[in-house]
C-alpha cells in the first residue's frame, strides 16, 4: 500500500519520467510522444480500463486532450466505451460534456460516437452539459451531434430541467432556440418553470416564460400547473422566499388564488414563513385576504401564529378580521399568538383592539390558552390588560367550567399558578366534574404546584363528583410524592370514593405497590386499613398477599408490639394482633371467613407464612382446635377402628379358622356370638354417623370434596357397613370378608392421614404419599414393558406351551403343574412379572428344573429383563424417591404448617359461627424471659409444645439476649474488678500518706533537736 502511494506521488507531482508510463497515464497527463510511442509498439491496452473504471480515451476527454483523443481514435478506441468509475456507466463523450471538453466532444461526434447514449442514470451527453453550463458543448451536441434537446433521463428530466434548476441562462436559451419543450414535467410533477422558480432563477424563470409567450404556449397553464405536491410554480417561488420570481409568476399570469390540496394559498404559505414583502406583493395583484384552508385558518391566524408583526399589521390594514366571524368556529388571532407565546404579537393585536373576552369552538378564552401555554411573558400581559378591562374575567371558564387554576394546576405550571393565585383565582373553584385545582394537580403530580394551593389554602379533603380526594386521586396515579405530601398536611385517609374505596384500595386496584408501602408506613395507616370494608366484603391484607406481598409482611410487622421494658428484662413482652390475619367472623358481612394463612399457602407466599405473626397464630389455632377438636375426633376415630379391627379377628377366628365349631373356649369369651352381634350394631350405628358426617360435608363443599383424605373415609366407612350388613344384603361369607378387609385397609390409611395432620412426625406420611406419587408415575410408564414381558414369558415359560412343542405326555403330574403354572394365564402372567421385577426371579425353577422349547432365547429373553426392570426401573424408582424425600426434608417445616392451615382451616370453614366466636382470640401475649416458677407451670409449658408440635427453638433473637447477658456479666465482672483494684489502691495511698506524715514529723523533731542544740 505504501509503495502504491509513492508511486502516485512521484507520478503526480515529480513527473518521474525515469519511471515507465502507462497509456492511461500518458493520456491524462498528456504526454502525447509517449501514447505515439506505444501506439507504434502495438501496446494491447487502448480499450482496457485501470483500477479506477476509466479507459485512455475517458482520460483524454476529461482534460480535454484533443491531439491525443485523435491519436486514440486512430488507434481504434472504442469511442462508447462505458466507464465503471463510481459515478456509474459514462462513455468519453459524457465525460467530455461533463467537464467541458468542447473540442474533444466535437472529435468524438464527427467519427461517429452515440450523442444518445445514456449513463447508469439515464442521463445523455447533453443533460451533462447542460447542468454544468458547458455552452461550447451544448452547441456541439446540437449542431454536429444532432442530439435529441427533450430527452429525458430516469427521473423524465430533460436538458432544459437541468439548466434550469442551475440558472444556466445562455444554455436555456440555446435550448429554447432548439425546440425544447418547457412545459415537460418530470417524475416530481416539475417543470423547467418551476424548478426557476424554486430556486429563484428569475432572469431562467422570465427566459422560459416569454419564450413560451412567443411560441403560443399558455404561460397561465404552465405557472398553474401543480406538481406532485401541489404546489404552483408561485407556491414554490414564495415558499422559498424568492419576490423576484414570484413578481416574474405574477407577471405572466400566476393566479395568486391558486390553492394545495390542504387549500393552502400563496398567501398563507407566505404568512407561515414571514415573508412581508411577498405578503404585501400578494396582496397588490389581489390575493384573497379571507381565504381559508383546510383546517379554517385565515392568513392573518397564520401569521399570528408565526408571530410576524408587521404582516399581521399589513393583513389588518388591508381588511383582515381582528375576530372571527359570528358563524365561524375559528379562533381569534389573539388567541393563535397566545397559543404559540408570541408576546409581541400580543401586544400588537390588544393595541389594535382585539376583544380579549373571544371564545374557541370549547369556550376557551385566551387566558385559558395562555395558561395552557405556559408563557409566563405572555400571560402577564393578558392578566394585565384583563383586569384593567374586567377583574373578573380571571374567573371565565370553558365549557367544561374550568377555570384558568384549573388548567395551570392540571399541567403543574408552578409560576403561572403563583400569578394566578396573586391576581386573585378562586383556590377551590370547581369543573362540571366538581374538580379542585388541588385534586388535578394530585393527578399531574406537580409536587410543588400542589404544596403552593396548600399553603394558600385550598381545602385537602375536597371531593370531586365521584368522591375522590387528592389524596385518592394521587394513590390512583402512583404519585408517592404528593400521597406523602398530602398524610403529612393531615389528609382524611378514611375517605372512601362513591364505589367504596379509599386510597389504599384505590393504589391496590391500580397495582401502584410504592404507593401501598408509603400508606402502610405512615402513622396513620389503620385509618386506611379496615379489617373488612363492610360495604364491599374487601379484605385489604388478603389483596396484598395476593398481588404486594412485600407490603402485606410490612402490616404483619406491625401487628407485633414490643412492650417498653429492655430485651434482657423479665417483664419483656411480645404482643401478636391477630385483627389482620385472622379477623373476628362477625365483621364479615357475606358469612366468609378470611384466614390469612390459607390464602398464603394458596399463593405460594412461603416467605409469609414464616413470618413470626403467622407461627403465633398458627401455636395459639392449634392450641385452641388441636386439643379439643382434632384430637378429640383422632381418639375417637381410634376406638372406632380399635373395634373395626377387634371385629375383624373375631369374624376371622370364629369361622375362618373353626368353621365346623364355631365356638370360642371359656378363656376367650370376648368373640361370642352373641357378643359380636351387639358389637356389629354398634359399629353400624358409628359408621352411620360417620357417612352423615361425610354427606353432609360433599354436599356443602360439592367438587372441593374429592382428596384423598375423603376418599379413605368414605371407602373405610362405606365398606364397613356393606360388612356389617352383608347377611341383610344377601351378599356371600367371602364377600362379607373382603369389604371387612378393603375397610380395615382404608381405616388404618385414614389413621396416617390423621398422624400427618396431627403431629410432627405426621412429615413422615407426606414422604410415604409423595414416593406413592412418584412410583405411580413411573409404573404408567413401565407398564408397557410388564405387559410386554408378561406376554413373552406367557409364550417361553409356560409349562403347557412347553410341554405340547416339546411333545410331552400328559400325565397327572405334569397337570397339577400345568394347574400351579404362574404363566398359564395372562393376568398371572402379569402378576408373576411384577413379582420378578420386585426380585422374585425364580432362575433355577424356570430354567434348570423346566424344560424349553427354546432355552437360549428364553434365557437371552430372561437377561434383558433382569436389565431392564430389577435393576434399571427399580434403582431409577429408587432415586427419584430419595429425590422427593430430600425435597420434602428442606421444605418439613413448610409442609408441617402446609398441612397444619388445610387443616384449621377446613376446621373453620365447617364450623358454625357461634363455635368460632368462642374460638376467637383477637391476640397473644409472650413474655419470652419469664421462666416456669412452679410445677404446674412447666407441665403446662411442656404440654404446650406437645401439643403445638414444636420444640423450642434457639431463634435469633435468643442468641442476642444471652449474647447482651453474656457481655453484660463480663463487664460487671470486669468492674468489679476494677473496684477491687481502686480500693486497694486507695488503701495502698492512704498507708503512704501515713508513711510520709511519720516520716515528716520524724525529720521535724530531728531538726527541732538539731536547733536546740546549736543554740
Amino acid at each position: 500500500m505504501t509503495s502504491i502511494l509513492r508511486r502516485s506521488i512521484s507520478d503526480s507531482v515529480e513527473r518521474n519520467l525515469c519511471h515507465r508510463v502507462g497509456l492511461h497515464q500518458a493520456c491524462r497527463d498528456g504526454l502525447i510522444d509517449i501514447v505515439q510511442g506505444l501506439q507504434h509498439r502495438c501496446v494491447p491496452t487502448i480499450n482496457t480500463l485501470d483500477n479506477e473504471g476509466l479507459a485512455p480515451l475517458h482520460y483524454a476527454a476529461r482534460y480535454d486532450r484533443a491531439e491525443i483523443v485523435q491519436l486514440l481514435i486512430e488507434g481504434g478506441a472504442d469511442l462508447d466505451i462505458f466507464s465503471e468509475c463510481e459515478n456509474g456507466f459514462t462513455t468519453p463523450l459524457q465525460i467530455a460534456a461533463r467537464f467541458d471538453s468542447p473540442a474533444t466532444a466535437r472529435l468524438l461526434v464527427l467519427n461517429g460516437a452515440d450523442v444518445a447514449k445514456q449513463s447508469s442514470y439515464g442521463q445523455q451527453a447533453l443533460h451533462y452539459a447542460a447542468r454544468r453550463g458547458n455552452l461550447k458543448v451544448v452547441q456541439v451536441l446540437l449542431r454536429e451531434g444532432q442530439a435529441n434537446v427533450n430527452a429525458k433521463d430516469n427521473e423524465d428530466s430533460t436538458p432544459l430541467h437541468a439548466a434550469s434548476q442551475e440558472g444556466k441562462l445562455d444554455v436555456v436559451d440555446i435550448l429554447l432556440q432548439y425546440g425544447a419543450d418547457p412545459s415537460l414535467s418530470d417524475n416530481d410533477g416539475y417543470t423547467a418553470v418551476h424548478l426557476a422558480a424554486k430556486d429563484g432563477h428569475d432572469d431562467v424563470l422570465e427566459k422560459l416564460l416569454s419564450t413560451a409567450k412567443t411560441c403560443g404556449v399558455s404561460c397561465p397553464a404552465i405557472l398553474n400547473k401543480m406538481d406532485n405536491d401541489t404546489n404552483s410554480c408561485l407556491h414554490l417561488a414564495v415558499r422559498h422566499g424568492h419576490i423576484k420570481s414570484a413578481e416574474v409568476c405574477i407577471k405572466y399570469g400566476a393566479d395568486t388564488c391558486a390553492v394545495q390540496d390542504d387549500l393552502s394559498s400563496p398567501l398563507h404559505v407566505a404568512c407561515v414563513n414571514g415573508y412581508h414583502e411577498i405578503a404585501k406583493l400578494l396582496l397588490f395583484n389581489g390575493a384573497n385576504i379571507h381565504d381559508e384552508d383546510a383546517e379554517g385558518m385565515t392568513p392573518i391566524l397564520r401569521a399570528s401564529l408565526a408571530g410576524n408583526v408587521e404582516i399581521l399589521d399589513l393583513l389588518l390594514s388591508e381588511g383582515a378580521d381582528i375576530s372571527p366571524q359570528g358563524n365561524s368556529y375559528s379562533p381569534s388571532p389573539l388567541m393563535c399568538a397566545v397559543k404559540r407565546g408570541h408576546s409581541n404579537a400580543v401586544r400588537f393585536l390588544l393595541q389594535r383592539g382585539s376583544p380579549i373576552d373571544l371564545i374557541d369552538v370549547n369556550h376557551r378564552t385566551s387566558l385559558h390558552v395562555a395558561v395552557f401555554s405556559s408563557e409566563a411573558e405572555t400571560l402577564k400581559i393578558i392578566l394585565e390588560v384583563l383586569l384593567e378591562a374586567c377583574p373578573e374575567s380571571i374567573h371565565m371558564t370553558d365549557f367544561r367550567l374550568q377555570d384558568c387554576l384549573h388548567f395551570s394546576a392540571c399541567h403543574g405550571h408552578l409560576e403561572v399558578t403563583k400569578y394566578l393565585l396573586d391576581q386573585g383565582a378562586a383556590v377551590d373553584s370547581r369543573c362540571d366534574e366538581r374538580l379542585t385545582p388541588l385534586i388535578q394537580s394530585a393527578f399531574c403530580g406537580c409536587n410543588l404546584t400542589t404544596g403552593l394551593l396548600l399553603d394558600r389554602g385550598a381545602k385537602i379533603d375536597a371531593t370531586d363528583k365521584n368522591g375522590c380526594t387528592a389524596l385518592i386521586a394521587a394513590a390512583s396515579r402512583g404519585k408517592v410524592s404528593i400521597l406523602q405530601l398530602l398524610l403529612d398536611r393531615g389528609a382524611d385517609i378514611r375517605l372512601l370514593t362513591t364505589d367504596g374505596k379509599n386510597c389504599l384500595q384505590t393504589a391496590i386496584a391500580n397495582g401502584h405497590q410504592d404507593v401501598c408501602m408509603e400508606i402502610i408506613k405512615h402513622v396513620r395507616w389503620k385509618e386506611a386499613f379496615p379489617v373488612c370494608d363492610e360495604r364491599s366484603n374487601f379484605i385489604p391484607l388478603k389483596s396484598l398477599i395476593e398481588t404486594f406481598p412485600s407490603v402485606a409482611k410490612v402490616v404483619m410487622d406491625k401487628c407485633i408490639q414490643n412492650s417498653y421494658h429492655l430485651q434482657t428484662d423479665e417483664d419483656y413482652s411480645l404482643t401478636y394482633d391477630f385483627e389482620y390475619v385472622n379477623p373476628d367472623p362477625s365483621l364479615l358481612s357475606d358469612g366468609r371467613v378470611f384466614f390469612a394463612p390459607k390464602t398464603m399457602l394458596d399463593y405460594g407466599r412461603e416467605e409469609l407464612i414464616f413470618h413470626p405473626l403467622i407461627i403465633e397464630l398458627m401455636r395459639c389455632k392449634w392450641q385452641h382446635m388441636g386439643v379439643r377438636f382434632f384430637y378429640i375426633s383422632a381418639v375417637i376415630y381410634l376406638f372406632y377402628l380399635g373395634n373395626l379391627t377387634f371385629y375383624m379377628l373375631c369374624i376371622q377366628h370364629l369361622y375362618l379358622l373353626n368353621p365346623v365349631r364355631p365356638v370360642i373356649p371359656d378363656g376367650q369369651n370376648v368373640c361370642i356370638t352373641a357378643r359380636i352381634e351387639v358389637w356389629e350394631i354398634f359399629i353400624a350405628v358409628m359408621t352411620a354417623v360417620y357417612l352423615l358426617i361425610e354427606m353432609h360435608q360433599a354436599f356443602w363443599e360439592k367438587w372441593n370434596y374429592i382428596e384423598t383424605s375423603n376418599i379413605a373415609e368414605i371407602c373405610t366407612f362405606s365398606t364397613a357397613l356393606i360388612s356389617i350388613l352383608s347377611e341383610h344384603l344377601g351378599l356371600e361369607f367371602s364377600d362379607k370378608c373382603v369389604f371387612l378387609a378393603i375397610s380395615v385397609l382404608f381405616g388404618y390409611l385414614t389413621l396416617l392421614l390423621y398422624l400427618q395432620s396431627i403431629f410432627e412426625s405426621g412429615i413422615h406420611v407426606t414422604m410415604l404419599f409423595v414416593v406413592l406419587k412418584t412410583l405411580g408415575k413411573v409404573a404408567i410408564m413401565f407398564s408397557i414393558l410388564i405387559f410386554a414381558f408378561a406376554l413373552v414369558f406367557q409364550m417361553l415359560l409356560s409349562k403347557k406351551v412347553n410341554a405340547i412343542a416339546l411333545n410331552m405326555t400328559m400325565n397327572g403330574t405334569l397337570l397339577d403343574d400345568i394347574e400351579k403354572d404362574p404363566f398359564q394365564s395372562l393376568h398371572l402372567s402379569l402378576v408373576k412379572v411384577v413379582a420378578m421385577t420386585i426380585g422374585e426371579l425364580e432362575y433355577t425353577r424356570f430354567f434348570t428344573d423346566q424344560q424349553l422349547f427354546s432355552p437360549t432365547f428364553s434365557q437371552a429373553v430372561f437377561l434383558v429383563f433382569c436389565v431392564m426392570m430389577p435393576i434399571v426401573l427399580m434403582n431409577l424408582t429408587i432415586g427419584l424417591a430419595i429425590g422427593d424425600i430430600d425435597s420434602i426434608r428442606q421444605n418439613a417445616e413448610y409442609k408441617r404448617l402446609s398441612i397444619k392451615i388445610e387443616v384449621i382451616h377446613e376446621f373453620i370453614e365447617k364450623s358454625p359461627l357461634w363455635l368460632l366466636h368462642r374460638l376467637h382470640q383477637p391476640k397473644s401475649v409472650k413474655q419470652p424471659n419469664k421462666k416456669a416458677k412452679t410445677i404446674l407451670q412447666k407441665i403446662k409449658g411442656l404440654g404446650d409444645r406437645l401439643v403445638s408440635g414444636q420444640k423450642p427453638k434457639y431463634t435469633v433473637e435468643d442468641a442476642e439476649r444471652n449474647l447482651a447477658d453474656h457481655l453484660t456479666k463480663i463487664l460487671t465482672s470486669r468492674m468489679r474488678e476494677q473496684d477491687d483494684r481502686i480500693s486497694g489502691i486507695t488503701l495502698e495511698m492512704r498507708e503512704q500518706r501515713k508513711l510520709l506524715e511519720s516520716l515528716f514529723q520524724r525529720m521535724v523533731k530531728k531538726e527541732a533537736r538539731r536547733t536546740l542544740s546549736d543554740d
